[in-house]
């Protein structure tokens, strides 16, 4: 049934995306952006653009893209509802699913 619109909301209003891509790569700052090597493919040179206030990643490399729950989707290569529940347990939100009700 998966899990409900307001807890994913939260989920994402709780996730600082420059600091969960940090984890994988060492970002430096270009502006207002932060750029670095892509843990998504095989890359030598920074094409990973990371936009905080926006909370949205892009590399011009293998041309993934999407906001935090997307880039946890696709370095650890799960389904929806498993990065929500990865970053809900990071972020210590609590989140249920619509079949056993809201947490």
């Amino acid at each position: 049934m998966g899990i409900s619109d307001p807890n994913v909301l939260r989920v994402r209003e709780a996730t600082d995306i420059v600091a969960l891509i940090g984890e994988y790569t060492t970002l430096r700052p270009v502006g207002q952006r932060q750029v670095g090597i892509c843990p998504l493919h095989d890359d030598v040179t920074p094409s990973l653009s990371v936009n905080g206030e926006a909370d949205h990643f892009h590399c011009f490399g293998c041309q993934s893209q999407g906001d935090a729950i997307a880039f946890v989707q696709a370095v650890r290569g799960l389904a929806f509802d498993d990065a929500i529940r990865i970053l809900a347990d990071r972020g210590g939100i609590a989140v249920g699913r619509h079949d056993e009700g809201d947490e």
